[in-house]
């Protein structure tokens, strides 16, 4: 490596990086097991960041695609808010006019197996992404429902693109809206004065939030 003309030799950060391709050298070939390669640079890549401030952090391309769809809030699924729960997932939230609505999921609804695999603790980030996938597919879920699961029903479910809401709200007595943003999003600020303003609309002006 030429070191960067405005420093001096032995102020050059990128000469350690001798060492770390040394340390890469030994673990690859040198460790009781097989490594990841790609695994340990993603790996030394995040921590650069460890000494930084919290909001600074290294994105993997799978991460940084849900952080994508989080933050614009597009994607194409099938329209649920999950959580995982005992080895599977568990259905928090189905978004209204969604593919998961009309094929008749519901809250609480139990998914033990996606496209013909059970959902395990060791699988589930794996099965929650699988339920995603290309505009027009199908999905085939496995589902219990009941307090006492005695219900088991399978869906197939088409996925479409699914736009989610950030803003919920409500008009109370007096005059007064109730909001709830979900998570912030770029079109947080619009969708909140659209919400705002259709309440208005509706039933005259608000005196308090």
């Amino acid at each position: 490596l030429t070191p960067h003309p405005a420093w001096a030799e032995d102020d050059d950060p990128y000469a350690s990086l001798d060492s770390f391709t040394d340390a890469l050298y030994y673990i690859q070939h040198h460790y009781v097991d097989d490594v990841d390669v790609e695994a340990l640079l993603a790996g030394a890549i995040a921590g650069l960041t460890l000494g930084l401030d919290a909001p600074t952090t290294y994105l993997h391309a799978d991460e940084y695609q849900r952080f994508r769809e989080d933050t614009i809030g597009r994607y194409y699924g099938i329209g649920i808010v999950s959580h995982h729960e005992e080895g599977s997932i568990v259905i928090d939230k189905v978004f209204a006019d969604s593919p998961a609505e009309r094929a008749g999921l519901a809250i609480g609804d139990r998914i033990v197996a996606v496209d013909g695999t059970f959902v395990s603790t060791e699988n589930i980030d794996l099965m929650q992404g699988a339920i995603k996938g290309p505009r027009g597919t199908f999905v085939t879920l496995r589902v219990r429902r009941g307090d006492d699961d005695e219900e088991r029903l399978e869906f197939e479910v088409v996925r479409d693109r699914i736009r989610t809401p950030s803003v919920e709200t409500e008009r109370l007595p007096d005059g007064v809206a109730w909001v709830r943003i979900f998570q912030f999003q770029e079109n947080t600020a619009r969708e909140l004065r659209r919400a705002l303003a259709e309440l208005e609309r509706k039933d005259g002006p608000l005196r308090g939030v």
